[in-house]
């Protein structure tokens, strides 16, 4: 392995433990518990899948799932498909997909709790 692989690995663990410490204590861990447990997280993905390739996406599911929330309420709400494309950055089509799982999401939920 490179020098420059071993440093660029090193920098990436250092901000990933630093972004768990830092979500921990925004949910109320103080720093010296947020800091033992990202480091011990940190070090559980190592041992998990240290040496090989993680894929990580740029938008978290969660922050999909509360976009595609706002995307259909603003789209309940008279929001064009145009305008929520220009919006949200993505494409027409993109937008349709959303709006039609949304919307059969909806009728699955209205369908289950009349069963109850």
């Amino acid at each position: 392995m490179t020098e420059r692989k071993v440093k660029d690995g090193e920098r990436i663990y250092l901000e990933l433990v630093a972004c768990i410490a830092v979500s921990l204590m925004r949910n109320g861990v103080n720093q010296e518990k947020a800091v033992v447990i990202s480091h011990d997280t940190g070090n559980s993905l190592c041992q998990r899948w240290g040496g090989g390739t993680i894929y990580l996406p740029k938008r978290h599911l969660n922050s999909i799932t509360t976009r595609n929330i706002e995307i259909f309420s603003d789209f309940n709400q008279g929001a064009t498909y145009a305008d929520l494309a220009q919006k949200h950055k993505l494409t027409e089509r993109q937008i349709y997909e959303i709006i039609k799982k949304a919307r059969r999401r909806q009728r699955e939920e209205a369908k289950r709790l009349n069963k109850v």
